[in-house]
């Protein structure tokens, strides 16, 4: 499955970005394939790029981008077509700039990402995906300052 995924605005300390991320995502049969109770799992594998703009009257306007390799586990009522999910994912990555529009520090290239995705399965043979999500990068403290960056977005994902 690729596509577009998390474009959206990160509201931040005193000044916003504009987020936008191209991915990919692998399922992982086997890692997680299971229905209880009704609920379907599977594991899965994203790679994301995602660029955060500055806004162009910061301080300093950066451009930073951001790569994260993320597992995931989608959670499911059933296969198929018409079908809503939930994505939650743990991942690792890395910053290309320790700050942004100059109020906002990653302190380390190293990031732990964590993501949330809401969306609906659709289309012939669930081949479409709209889906809002929230992901958030930061360095979990092992460096200061750490003020990370959390954002929203709606995504469209083309399963081929």
């Amino acid at each position: 499955m690729g596509g577009l995924s998390g474009a959206g605005r990160d509201h931040g300390r005193r000044h916003d970005t504009d987020d936008v991320s191209v991915g990919a995502r692998w399922d992982w049969p086997g890692l997680v394939d299971d229905w209880s109770k009704g609920v379907h799992a599977l594991g899965r594998v994203e790679f994301d790029i995602t660029n955060f703009q500055g806004e162009r009257n910061a301080p300093r306007h950066d451009n930073v981008r951001a790569l994260a390799v993320i597992p995931e586990v989608r959670l499911s009522p059933e296969r198929g077509s018409n079908v809503p999910f939930v994505d939650l994912g743990l991942g690792l990555g890395g910053v290309s700039e320790v700050t942004i529009n100059g109020d906002r520090h990653f302190a380390s290239t190293f990031q732990f990402t964590e993501l949330l995705r809401v969306g609906l399965r659709a289309g012939l043979g669930g081949r479409w995906e709209v889906a809002l999500s929230a992901q958030h990068f930061s360095n979990a403290g092992l460096k200061k300052p750490n003020d990370g960056i959390t954002y929203g977005g709606v995504s469209l994902a083309w399963r081929f």
